[in-house]
C-alpha cells in the first residue's frame, strides 16, 4: 500500500496547477473518531498539496499518549471529484498511521460521499491488515444556523458498537478558526468536551 501512496503522489504532480495549504492546531483533547489519543493537551501540524485535476496528498502530525507512543505522524493522497456537480461529491483514499512505537503502524484506505444539498457526508474506511477492521460514520451539517456551524456526527464501529458526537465550529477570520467536540470517549464511557484552536494558511 506504500507503492499506492508514492503513486497517487506522483500523479498529483502531473498536468494542471496545484496549491500548497498548511494549518497547525491547539488542542486540549485529541480524539479520533470519537476515542482520546492522549491524557492532556496536543499540537498539530498539517501540510497539504490539492491539485486542480482533484488529487491531493499530505502530511499530518500529533502529539499522542498511549502504550509508549508519543506521536503520530499521517501520510495520505486521494481523489476528489464532484459526481454531480454542486450536488455529490466522491473522495477515494488511502492513509498512512505511523507511531514512534511502530507496534501501532497500519494502513487505511477510505471512501466518502457528500450530498451538498442536504449537508450529509458518509464516510467509511477499511484498515489494510490482517484485522481489516472497519469503521463508517455520518456527519450531518445542521441547516439555518449562520453564526457557528454546527455538525451531528454518527460514528459506526464493528459489532454494532456506536457513538454520536456534536461538532460546533465559528471561522474567527484572518486564518483563525475555533472548534468544539463533545460526546462520550468509544472506549472508557465518559464525557467529553475537546476544545480546538486552528490556524491555517
Amino acid at each position: 500500500m506504500k507503492n499506492l501512496f508514492l503513486v497517487l503522489c506522483a500523479v498529483a504532480s502531473l498536468g494542471a496547477s496545484a496549491d500548497f495549504s498548511g494549518q497547525a492546531t491547539i488542542t486540549n483533547d485529541y480524539i479520533w473518531r470519537g476515542i482520546s489519543q492522549g491524557d492532556g493537551s496536543a499540537l498539530q501540524v498539517g501540510v497539504d498539496y490539492g491539485h486542480d485535476s482533484g488529487f491531493y496528498a499530505g502530511a499530518w502530525t500529533s502529539d499522542v499518549n498511549f502504550g509508549d507512543a508519543e506521536r503520530e505522524i499521517d501520510l495520505y493522497a486521494g481523489y476528489s471529484y464532484p459526481l454531480i456537480e454542486n450536488h455529490i461529491n466522491i473522495d477515494v483514499g488511502y492513509i498512512d498511521y505511523r507511531y514512534d512505537e511502530s507496534s501501532y503502524d497500519f494502513e487505511e484506505v477510505y471512501g466518502e460521499i457528500e450530498f451538498v444539498d442536504v449537508g450529509l457526508t458518509l464516510f467509511y474506511a477499511q484498515t489494510q491488515d490482517e484485522i481489516e477492521d472497519e469503521f463508517a460514520s455520518a456527519t450531518l451539517n445542521v441547516p439555518f444556523i449562520d453564526f457557528v456551524e454546527i455538525d451531528i456526527i454518527y460514528n459506526y464501529f464493528e459489532e454494532d458498537e456506536e457513538t454520536t458526537l456534536v461538532s460546533i465550529s465559528k471561522n474567527l477570520g484572518n486564518g483563525f478558526s475555533f472548534s468544539v467536540l463533545t460526546g462520550e470517549d468509544f472506549i472508557t464511557k465518559e464525557d467529553f468536551v475537546a476544545t480546538s484552536i486552528t490556524y491555517s494558511l
